[in-house]
Parts: C-alpha cells; sequence; structure tokens
C-alpha cells in the first residue's frame, strides 16, 4: 500500500509539473516552428510584366513585346531594307528604322528625367495576411525600370507588410541581379535591423560592364566574342553537341569573322542615329539601368552620355542626371561599407556564376560571366583570368591554394566575403537550379552564419553537372563529349558560306 501512495504522489507530482510547464513548452515549440524568417524574393531586370496602363490591364503588356508587334516591326521594314539594297543609304535606312523599333517599345520608355507617368508600370497586388501565415514566402513585384532609390522605398513598406502579418520580427531576402541593387538600396536607406540573413544569388551590385560600355558607346563585334558566345547560348541544351559542331564549322570557315564584319559595318552607319533615337530614348533614361554601370565606367558613361545624346541643358535632363547622382552619392559610394554593415548585423551569403563570356558587343566580351553579369560583380570582387585564359601564375603560386578554382581561372581571396562566397561553374544568369536553390535555403535557415566550409554539399567551388541536373564539386576534370559524325557538316558548311557572302554584298562589306 505504501509502494502504491508513493507511485500516487509520483505521478501526482509529474502531472502538476507538466501543466506548470505546458506553457512554456507550448512557447518552446512555437519559437521552433517560428525559426525560419519569412523570406522575400527580389528577382531582376525584366522580371515582372510592365503593364501598358495600370488602371487597365485589358490594354495589354508593354513588356514583353508580343510575337504579333515583333512581326509587325520586320514586316514594316522591309520597304526600308529594299530601298537601301539599292541606294546604299545608311542614314536614310537608320531614319527610317529607328522609328519602327522606339514604337515597339514606346510605353516602356521613362520620362526625361528618369522616372515614369505614363501609367505604365507593374500590378503587385501585396499577399493576402492569411496566405502569408500559411506561406510566409513570397517575391517582391517592382517596376524594373524605376529609380531603386523609389523601389527601397515600396521594399520598406512591402517588409512592414510582411512583419505585421505574419507576426514575425524580422524576414530574410534572396535578391538576384537588379534585386541585389534594389537590396543594397534598401539597406542604405533604411538600415537592416528587420533581416535576419540575406543571399545574394548572382547580385549586380557591382554592376556589369557591358552597361557601361553601350552607354560609352563603346561597341564592337569580334569572330571570337560571337562563337564564345554561341557556346554559351547551346550550352546546357539537348542539341549541345549538334550545335557544338556547327558553331566549329562556322569558325573554321571564318564565317564568324564575316558575321561580325557584317555586324561592326551596320554599328559603324547606324550607331550615330540608333543611339539618340532609340538606345538613349529607350534604355538610357530607365534609372535601373545607370545604378548598373561599374563603378570603374560610371563617370565616362555620364559624360559621354550627357555630352553626345543628351542635351543637358534641358531642364528634365538636368532632373535625370539628378536623379542618377542621387543614387551615386546615396547608394553607390558607400556600397562596401554598406556591405560590411549589412555582415556585420545579418547574415550573409553569396553566390556567383561563372563560366560564359560577356555580351559580344563591346570590348569587355573577355570578361568572365554567367552570360549577362560580370562574375567579378556578382562575387564581391574575386579576381577572374579572361576567358578562355587562365590566372597568372604569380597570383597562383602567392595565394593559399584553397582560395585558387580547380580550373585556375579564379583567386577567391580577394573577394569581399571570401568564407562565405561560393562559385558555380557552368550556371547561367537567369536559369533556375534546384540544387541552387537548396543552397540558398540552407544559407537562409541557419541558425549560425554559414560558410563555404559548413556543408559538404556545397564547397566553395560547384559546377553544373548537365547529365545529372545537378549540382556538384568541381574537381577540376573537363567533361569529355562524343565526337560524334555528322555527314551533313560540309553541306551546312556550304550552305553558311553562300549565306554569309549573300549578306555581306547586301550590306555593302564588298563590292
Amino acid at each position: 500500500m505504501k509502494k502504491a501512495s508513493l507511485l500516487k504522489r509520483i505521478i501526482s507530482f509529474l502531472m502538476v509539473t507538466i501543466l506548470i510547464l505546458l506553457p512554456t513548452l507550448t512557447t518552446f515549440a512555437s519559437a521552433s516552428e517560428n525559426e525560419e524568417y519569412p523570406n522575400i524574393f527580389i528577382p531582376g531586370i525584366m522580371a515582372s510584366d510592365i503593364y501598358r496602363n495600370v488602371n487597365a490591364p485589358e490594354e495589354g503588356l508593354a513588356w514583353p513585346p508580343s510575337t504579333d508587334s515583333i512581326l509587325s516591326l520586320v514586316k514594316n521594314s522591309i520597304p526600308a531594307l529594299l530601298e537601301f539594297s539599292i541606294t546604299r543609304d545608311w542614314d536614310k535606312l537608320g531614319h527610317a528604322l529607328s522609328p519602327l523599333a522606339y514604337n515597339l517599345f514606346d510605353k516602356v520608355v521613362s520620362d526625361a528625367d528618369g522616372k515614369i507617368t505614363n501609367g505604365s508600370g507593374v500590378i503587385f497586388e501585396y499577399p493576402a495576411k492569411e496566405n502569408l501565415q500559411n506561406n510566409p514566402n513570397s517575391i517582391f513585384s517592382y517596376d524594373w525600370r524605376a529609380d531603386p532609390i523609389d523601389t527601397a522605398a515600396k521594399l520598406n513598406d512591402y517588409i512592414n507588410y510582411v512583419l505585421e502579418a505574419t507576426g514575425a520580427e524580422k524576414v530574410t531576402i534572396e535578391c538576384h541581379s537588379l534585386g541585389g541593387v534594389v537590396t543594397l538600396s534598401y539597406c542604405s536607406l533604411y538600415g537592416y535591423e528587420k533581416i535576419d540573413c540575406i543571399a545574394f544569388n548572382t547580385a549586380a551590385i557591382y554592376g556589369t560592364s557591358f552597361a557601361g560600355d553601350l552607354l560609352s558607346g563603346d561597341m564592337m563585334i569580334s569572330g571570337d566574342s560571337l562563337m564564345t558566345f554561341m557556346d554559351f547560348v547551346a550550352d546546357g541544351t539537348e542539341q549541345e553537341e549538334l550545335l557544338a559542331k556547327i558553331f566549329d564549322i562556322l569558325e573554321c570557315s571564318g564565317l564568324g569573322d564575316l558575321v561580325a564584319e557584317l555586324g561592326n559595318t551596320i554599328l559603324e552607319n547606324l550607331t550615330h542615329i540608333l543611339l539618340p533615337e532609340v538606345v538613349i530614348p529607350l534604355f538610357g533614361k530607365w534609372l535601373s539601368i545607370w545604378a548598373m554601370v561599374s563603378d570603374e565606367k560610371i563617370d565616362e558613361a555620364m559624360e559621354y552620355a550627357f555630352t553626345h545624346y543628351i542635351d543637358e541643358s534641358d531642364p528634365e535632363a538636368q532632373e535625370l542626371k539628378a536623379n542618377i547622382e542621387n543614387y551615386n552619392n546615396l547608394v553607390r559610394k558607400n556600397k562596401t561599407e554598406t556591405l560590411l554593415e549589412i555582415d556585420e548585423h545579418c547574415k550573409v551569403g553569396v553566390i556567383s556564376r561563372y563560366g560564359y563570356s560577356s555580351i559580344p558587343v563591346t570590348s569587355s566580351w573577355q570578361k568572365v560571366s554567367d552570360g549577362v553579369l560580370d562574375s567579378k560583380s556578382s562575387s564581391f570582387g574575386a579576381t577572374f583570368a579572361l576567358y578562355g585564359a587562365t590566372l597568372d601564375d604569380d597570383i597562383i603560386a602567392n595565394t593559399a591554394p584553397e582560395y585558387i578554382s580547380p580550373d585556375k581561372t579564379i583567386d577567391a581571396s580577394t573577394c569581399l566575403f571570401p568564407e562565405k562566397t561560393w562559385f558555380i561553374k557552368g550556371t547561367k544568369h537567369s536559369n533556375g537550379y534546384g540544387d541552387l536553390s537548396a543552397l540558398v535555403k540552407l544559407i537562409l535557415t541557419a541558425d549560425e552564419e554559414v560558410t563555404v566550409d559548413t556543408f559538404d554539399r556545397f564547397p566553395r567551388f560547384m559546377k553544373y553537372d548537365f547529365a545529372s541536373n545537378s549540382i556538384i564539386s568541381d574537381n577540376g576534370e573537363n567533361e569529355v563529349k562524343n565526337d560524334g559524325i555528322f555527314g551533313f557538316f560540309a553541306k551546312i558548311k556550304a550552305f553558311f558560306a553562300d549565306f554569309m557572302d549573300k549578306l555581306r554584298k547586301f550590306f555593302g562589306i564588298i563590292k
């Protein structure tokens, strides 16, 4: 009886203890469930549709242009091209084509001061609060033409909304491409107290070379730049092997050089018309584009554009310049210091994609990129060899081996955050990769800040393996592709030779 009485007392004590601790246990359970903060994905340029009239969506899209509008442009260009075949009057051709091209994008144009008041824009409806409570992951859609300063203010409002809806104290952010510029602008102006972690996934914070080159009039094409860009286009496609063979034929036969010669002829004869009548009015007044000009090129680009193609005496042009300089003063000139402050107060991870040459229409084409964005920029300062080359022997000899990529093209020690920067070879700028998303999630949800040594699955240097559709460790081995034999290569070569001969004659490259 005494044993039974003692057992009852022990059970009663345990029950009382559980009842007393139950609220505490519930609180701990809740904290564990809320450990993952709401995540906001901030995409890049051209990621959101631009409506011609946000108040009347039925009027359709201004961006991307419809297939019908593109076909209409081609159709309407035929008379001018036919006339050019007789007159060889480049100026007349340029003045005939420029309004057609401009009209294709008319509602995407910003005001002369860089602002957008024509009614076009992005339609972004906040998720319902109950939806955010059930799924706290969301996308911040914004007008990617707009001033990053204005977009940062909208992001601030959205972050406050998400925090209110979910009851969370902080959010995490994944930013891609121009989304990195928006994130940096937000942190520069509103701080980082509401952010737990940022994953900079191929972010354009440090700009990209080709944006500054284009706005500086630095345009040229070479056979080599075209061929390397074709490798980028073909890489990772099911037809990669066949396309590679065709491109080899083009390169060996010199047709790539002929295409480049044709392109340069067009640039030389039409740039002075298309830049002021199409390129600058359409894209040179997007404040987002100016934010993506690299620091090294910003002064040159502004001087060139405002000297040659933008009338600086125009009050609206003066306002445009003031808006560009406002970003430069508030965000650009302090970007590295801001990033270092973010790193002190938040968890940070940086992902850089690489393996391709840059855009083939400027002198910067040999810079290693993901096909769009300089990899030096997206890695916040890694040292890259030029495309197709390796690092200097002195760099390799004087750098700790763990920072040198297996293909000897990257020195990661010069990154702003060398221990928190991952490099993935053979991954393109805008493509989605499941394994990459898994890495981003690990960065954002880890209890402690992670480094390149945290996950065996995700070391510092990786590459995309097309065969397994996965991202794997880069061990330095090159893929050996099936050489194959295609009996119609000779016919393809003859076809392209004949086609290019006719094309260059048409544009007057040879008489």
